[in-house]
């Protein structure tokens, strides 16, 4: 190891319970949130889709990273690297497990992003243009860049032992590339990224708004599907770090910045693609207008002999395998379809339509609260 590192100003500090304790706490809102996605999903619409599994397949990443951090603290990969060099082989040890981490660090931030696309993919309709830039751009374009960044960070020392063991090149045994060369180009794909999360912030607004829903519900939707806003900021603030690696000194303590900002990015990432997916469960818990679609129940009242019978299962809408509806016969002689809050005793008659040849809706869920029965003439 070099020994040529000044002494650091602020003295031994150890940065590893910051660390960790804003990286569990994260995880473990990050799990519940997840978990609660999964539970709507699952018993409430019964949707579930990629979108769900890439968030599942970040929130793996993401806690892959957090337990290497926490190991890294324990080998004092947290602290100034002019006191680790005083154990050249703690040293060593920590500075390697500082570059494993990197690659999970950075390929979380690209399945969050993707996890968002194919949500806002599921409600955007036949928009030519939007599906190629959620595609080409945010998809293929965030895993390209993201991959060979990884890639970067492994061949820019032959061999690449020499990252973690840098006094291997004045003694002749290895060659780096400029440090510049790497951090140019993870300057640029944390801009990119930033630029991303902006997008995939903004892009869902056009699309909600032109939804047939009330304004205040169209204001929530899009605060809820525009917190990837403040992904942005995290990932701009961390990019802006990026430069401090370029002399490869102290990088134990500098990278702390760096980790905290990027478990800051990925965790409001998963949080701004699961809290739009959770309005179907608010809505039960609540007892909120539309809950009814999303409760799984049977309603009616059991006929004795010569009364009729009602009864109907009901799923959420645009889900549901439901096969028969239940409706009376109004005074033209048209089919009636009765919502669960129209049955009443006064409606003596009722009969069950098979509807298995009717159209499924597709599956956007949305609140479907109607005003008055609808006619289906038989």
């Amino acid at each position: 190891m070099s020994s040529s590192l000044s002494t650091p100003p602020d003295g031994d500090t150890n940065r590893a319970n910051e660390l960790n304790a804003l990286a569990w706490t994260w995880i473990a809102l990050s799990s519940v949130i997840v978990a609660l996605r999964f539970y709507t999903r699952i018993r409430l619409t019964k949707n579930l889709s990629w979108d769900d599994w890439f968030i599942l397949i970040t929130l793996v990443i993401t806690a892959t990273y957090t337990g290497l951090f926490t190991y890294l603290g324990a080998l004092g990969g947290c602290r100034h690297l002019y006191y680790l060099e005083k154990n050249p082989a703690q040293a060593i040890k920590a500075i390697r497990i500082n570059y494993i981490a990197q690659p999970f660090t950075i390929i979380a931030l690209a399945t969050g992003k993707i996890s968002i696309a194919f949500l806002i993919m599921r409600i955007m309709g036949k928009s030519i243009w939007r599906r190629a830039f959620l595609i080409w751009a945010v998809m293929i374009g965030s895993t390209l860049f993201c991959s060979i960044a990884i890639i970067l960070t492994f061949v820019q020392c032959r061999p690449v032992e020499a990252l973690w063991n840098p006094a291997l090149v004045p003694a002749g045994k290895a060659v780096c590339w400029p440090s510049y060369r790497q951090t140019d180009f993870s300057l640029f794909t944390g801009s990119w990224l930033a630029f991303i999360d902006l997008a995939l912030a903004i892009l869902p607004i056009s699309i909600i708004w032109n939804l047939q829903l009330n304004w205040h519900k169209k204001l929530g939707l899009s605060v809820l599907m525009g917190l990837g806003v403040f992904a942005c900021i995290c990932a701009a603030i961390k990019t802006s770090k990026l430069t401090e690696l370029n002399a490869r000194a102290d990088i134990t303590f500098i990278t702390v910045d760096l980790w905290i900002w990027n478990v800051n990015e990925s965790n409001v990432v998963i949080f701004a693609a699961c809290m739009p997916t959770l309005r179907p469960l608010f809505l039960v818990l609540f007892r909120r207008p539309g809950s009814e679609n999303y409760r799984v129940k049977s309603y009616g009242r059991t006929s004795s002999a010569g009364k009729w019978k009602l009864s109907r299962t009901s799923g959420a809408i645009g889900v549901s395998d439901s096969t028969t509806a239940v409706g009376a016969i109004g005074g033209n002689d048209s089919w009636l379809e009765l919502g669960p809050n129209q049955r009443n005793d006064k409606i003596s008659r009722t009969i069950e339509l098979d509807v298995t040849s009717y159209p499924k809706p597709t599956d956007i869920d949305e609140e479907h609260t109607p005003t008055h029965p609808v006619g289906y003439t038989v």
